[in-house]
């Protein structure tokens, strides 16, 4: 399949009579696109409902039929002065398409309710006219937003730095939205309090956009249907990386990918080919919103004593936080007691492990599995060869380390529990409770954040276990965090190459790059060390030697993105919140990625010079 047909070249303004001035306009577009949707964020968040009196309605409804008016209308300038009309049409057809929407769908609101109450002032269909232009500007706004996104990745900035600048710009957008009135339920009792502080809005959207799960406030019972929609957004977007889920759009829409955008994406995505990217992101796409639908559907059984409309909301809330790696939960204290449900047991924890593998990991998966249908030869979305393809080096790894840690962390935590004088009660009093318990725990150690036990009750050395498995964390590309599987292996290999006294790092038949050796050494190494560094600033500022392990806990669950809290950091001073909200964004985007970030590109040294050894002990 030719390169061309996946990518498409830069926009340029070549095909109008007035460049500038077209230019000029589509700058006004995106200005009063960004201030429509703030314009509604801002009357969900602090303004009137769809229900309220028409007095105060109309304000908002002037608003956005100013705003889509303003918009429609340099669309249709840009449209006459354009040289090239059908291929102007066809690079904006979806603007078009919701300007014609809009206007189609405001005339039926319109004459409907003008038969049913009459064409007078006092019967204009206020609420629906403003919920209709309210959902044209925040449809638009996401399609100018996947546009951006394209903008950015063609640029050919470095993908690191791309990823780092997405999350701030992530946590800073979920911050203003959770400090919004209506985000945070009502509370009587404090009146004159109708918003989350910075400090409790910050901690939560950095948490939830860097799917880690730790909490200074109740999730369920802090926030209002608005605020656990924010945070579930924030959470699939997070999960996903930002750029992944405006390309996902993107792809959507029927828009091709840049050249340059292919490449950062190849660079992200680690491909080996460039024209596997669109397809790649297919995939992605598919098993996330495939896999969190399946999800959703076999969760609700969970909550059989609610209405239907909240038994779904908590199962797609529940799934998107399973299958991201993310940890929220609406129930009162995660999923403690509940081990021996099969939707806890069986649905959350393979919703984790498949969140948990890796983007890549999934599509050589599904490569493979389809490969081996011998009538199949070729297929648009995953292009298959005659011959069948095979798992990668980096599959196999991910699979046979997910599943010596998952064996591993059931065997050792439930064998340090035995030892504790209240195992029985910690794990279950039944064999099966404990098994439940253990295997949900070895899933969820690693990087998910549920917990079926009460951490805090735990013995200290089942603490310092669970340590080490959230330091290693899940697989590289995947919704999860900590040094990654992957890393983790290669660091034991090159200390059992030392040991053989080889000179290269040797792994089924095949030898590891000196490249990767040194980096994964390198993430260990930096990791351990910000664990150490955040931990030292949370004991000198806590100040209770006691809580030393507690404290290690929570910021290695904040750096490998777990989630998993012995209870201590809805009590933590406020240096020592912040401590965790930097630790966890790191955590996210990786130390080392945060360093080449901040470093920037560096040219390679055409030098070398001379060798001399130093003594190491």
């Amino acid at each position: 399949m030719n390169t061309e047909e996946h990518f498409s070249s830069s926009p340029s303004w070549e095909g109008t009579l007035y460049p500038e001035w077209t230019h000029r306009i589509f700058r006004l577009e995106g200005a009063l696109q960004l201030l429509g949707v703030a314009f509604v964020v801002a009357r969900f968040g602090v303004g009137e409902v769809p229900d309220s009196p028409a007095d105060t309605l109309l304000p908002w409804l002037i608003g956005g039929l100013a705003i889509m008016i303003g918009v429609t209308a340099g669309l249709m300038v840009r449209y006459l002065w354009s040289r090239r009309r059908e291929s102007f049409l066809r690079e904006n057809r979806q603007f078009a398409l919701f300007s014609a929407l809009w206007i189609v769908g405001c005339g039926v609101i319109v004459v409907s309710m003008g038969i049913q109450h009459g064409f007078s002032s006092e019967s204009l269909p206020l609420a629906g006219l403003t919920m209709w232009t309210d959902a044209m500007i925040m449809t638009r706004g996401l399609v100018a937003f996947v546009n951006l996104v394209k903008r950015i990745s063609a640029k050919g900035y470095h993908p690191t730095l791309i990823i780092v600048l997405s999350f701030v710009i992530l946590v800073g957008i979920g911050t203003a939205l959770l400090m919004m009135p209506r985000s945070r339920v009502q509370i009587e009792e404090t009146p004159g309090v109708d918003r989350a502080t910075f400090r409790t809005a910050i901690f939560t959207a950095t948490s939830a956009s860097c799917v880690t799960g730790l909490v200074v406030v109740h999730t369920g019972n802090y926030w209002t249907t608005f605020g656990h929609v924010v945070i579930m957004g924030l959470m699939q977007i997070g999960g996903l990386g930002i750029m992944t889920f405006g390309v996902i759009f993107a792809i959507a829409a029927g828009r091709k990918l840049e050249i340059r955008e292919a490449a950062t994406f190849q660079n992200l995505l680690e491909s080996d080919r460039m024209r596997d990217v669109p397809r790649m992101i297919g995939v992605i796409a598919i098993v996330t919103f495939g896999t969190e639908l399946i999800g959703a559907l076999l969760l609700m059984s969970l909550w059989p004593e609610l209405p239907l409309a909240e038994r779904l909301f908590q199962g797609v809330f529940h799934s998107v936080s399973a299958f991201c790696n993310a940890g929220f939960s609406l129930t009162t204290n995660s999923f403690v007691g509940m081990a021996d449900r099969w939707q806890v047991w069986c649905v959350m924890s393979a919703l984790i492990i498949v969140g948990g593998l890796g983007f890549a990991v999934n599509y050589n998966l599904i490569v493979v599995l389809w490969s081996r249908k011998g009538e199949i030869r070729q297929h648009p979305l995953l292009d298959l060869p005659r011959d069948r393809r095979r798992l990668t080096l980096s599959s196999k790894i991910v699979l046979r380390m997910t599943l010596v840690l998952l064996a591993a962390g059931m065997l050792g935590m439930f064998l340090l529990e035995a030892s504790a004088p209240d195992e029985l009660v910690t794990l279950g009093r039944t064999s099966g409770d404990r098994l439940a318990n253990v295997w949900f725990q070895s899933v969820t150690c690693r990087t998910a954040g549920f917990n079926t036990v009460e951490f805090s009750e735990l013995h200290p050395a089942t603490k310092l276990f669970s340590i080490m498995l959230m330091f290693i964390g899940a697989s590289p590309g995947s919704t999860g965090g900590g040094v990654k599987t992957t890393t983790f292996l290669l660091t034991i290999l090159a200390l059992w190459s030392l040991l053989q006294g080889r000179d290269r790092v040797e792994y089924r038949g095949r030898t590891i790059p000196s490249i990767q050796v040194n980096r994964a050494l390198t993430i260990v190494a930096l990791s351990l060390g910000l664990v150490m560094i955040f931990t030292l600033f949370i004991t000198l500022f806590e100040n209770q030697p006691m809580l030393f392990l507690d404290h290690m806990f929570e910021v290695t669950s904040a750096f490998g993105t777990v989630g998993l809290s012995t209870g201590i950091t809805p009590q933590l001073s406020t240096p020592s919140q912040f401590v965790i909200i930097l630790t966890m964004f790191i955590g996210r985007v990786g130390p080392l990625t945060l360093l080449i970030a901040m470093a920037g590109r560096a040219a390679s040294p055409r030098y070398e010079f001379p060798e001399e050894k130093i003594a190491l002990g």
